[in-house]
């Protein structure tokens, strides 16, 4: 009988989403993967804390409800496609992901409740390299490339009745291509390519403790005349990958890897006045966030779970203890001046036997030209300093102990982004 000899099965046995416990229980694992170098890689309470950053709707839908609210275009690449699994040196096992994003502000009718939508396309790819088919003699008969991808296509709603309230779906189309059709002994047949859709959805809850002089002049806690702290709670929760089985050999399937994202999160910080707008000049974001990977288990079958049974709140979220399938994840961002930003994020349960960290960094244009160009009597400056964003993003993840251990250690994503808000009052 002809075999397969497939370098991607070192993948599948080493990627960390087959640890443990969770060896072996979904297909696809790939779709796991966090594509954002500013949020943190795959690490961080994306799913709790609003960002504005292109890839937030990945994380959780609702991302694109908060990004529309203020912005109307972005989109962030990576400049060079990112090695995956640095330890075992493939040259061509790389990941890549692209986001672009819409956002529109409903006009002034809806003006009250600051109604606005988003929209947003993400593609994501992992090569898996050139494979080899040998027969039960060791003999090559054939060479292919391997490779799974995705396209996601998101919707965001964004509105404000007391907290600021963010919903999104996404839809995504999902290809595995681990070799091409072949026919065993007998008649049965099995297929290296597959294919299946999923839908995510979730939503976003912030609740202003403390508002800003930018956002309420009345009720702010002036640090100085144009100086003032904020304080914000979030909360979050996201379902991810929800759809049918994925099917390579016939009258056999396997369950995508469904997931319960959700949390809570701080965010404070002093806002300044500066050029008609308002200027963050320090921010703090404090988040945890608990991951259960929605199969049942233990036992032969394979089937989903509609709720997160496994997810203790105090023991989880609180304590922040994890086991064989819960994740926890904690992040902690600090940002200077709308200029710098850097972040420490961890991870550790559900399949990971040892805590994994990321430490992310960005540098943003927005910040400082509003610094520099301060007292600006140039309208048409002032807008481009005010609206548009190039930023460049990186993180880096590292083991716990920095030993060269765990197949992510060494990971890095560089990515750059440019965004635009405005648009809208510059047409109208």
């Amino acid at each position: 009988m002809k075999i397969l000899k497939y370098t991607f099965l070192l993948f599948l046995l080493s990627s960390p989403f087959f640890l443990n416990a969770q060896a072996g229980i979904t297909a696809v694992p790939f779709v796991l993967i966090g594509p954002s170098p500013q949020s943190g890689g795959n690490a961080g309470a994306n799913s709790v804390l609003p960002t504005n950053d292109a890839f937030g709707f990945y994380y959780n839908p609702a991302q694109l409800g908060h990004f529309s609210a203020e912005n109307n275009f972005a989109v962030h690449f990576y400049p060079q496609r990112q090695t995956w699994l640095p330890q075992f040196n493939f040259s061509d096992l790389y990941f890549q992901s692209t986001a672009i994003v819409l956002g529109y502000q409903f006009p002034e009718t809806l003006k009250e409740y600051n109604f606005s939508i988003g929209f947003g396309y993400q593609k994501a790819l992992l090569n898996l390299g050139e494979n080899i088919a040998v027969n039960n003699d060791g003999v090559e008969y054939a060479r292919f490339d391997s490779k799974e991808y995705y396209h996601a296509f998101s919707v965001g709603l964004h509105f404000e009745y007391f907290a600021k309230i963010d919903f999104g779906f996404t839809y995504k189309s999902i290809t595995s291509k681990l070799a091409p059709k072949i026919i065993n002994i007998g008649t049965e047949t099995t297929n290296g390519t597959a294919s299946a859709s999923a839908i995510d959805f979730g939503f976003i809850v912030t609740v202003p403790i403390l508002k800003s002089h930018i956002e309420d002049v009345e009720s702010a806690l002036y640090i100085t005349d144009n100086v003032s702290p904020y304080l914000n709670f979030h909360t979050g929760i996201a379902y991810a990958n929800i759809g049918n089985k994925i099917k390579y050999i016939e009258n056999q399937s396997d369950p995508l890897p469904k997931e319960f994202r959700g949390g809570i999160g701080f965010s404070s910080g002093i806002t300044q006045s500066i050029n008609s707008t308002g200027l963050n000049l320090l921010n703090f974001e404090l988040g945890r966030q608990v991951n259960d990977l929605l199969i049942k288990r233990p036992g032969p079958h394979k089937d989903y779970e509609n709720w997160p049974s496994d997810v203790k709140f105090f023991e989880h979220l609180i304590e922040g203890k994890s086991n064989d399938w819960v994740t926890v994840h904690t992040t902690l961002r600090v940002d200077f001046m709308e200029f710098f930003g850097i972040g420490w994020h961890s991870f550790e349960g559900g399949g990971f036997n040892r805590l994994v960290k990321n430490e992310s960094m960005y540098i943003s244009s927005k910040g400082l030209l509003k610094f520099i160009f301060e007292n600006s009597d140039d309208s048409g400056l002032e807008f481009w300093l005010k609206n548009i964003d190039i930023r460049y993003s990186q993180t880096t993840i590292k083991d716990r102990h920095n030993h060269e251990i765990s197949p992510l250690h060494g990971t890095k994503y560089k990515g750059i982004s440019i965004s635009i808000s405005g648009i809208q009052d510059l047409i109208l």
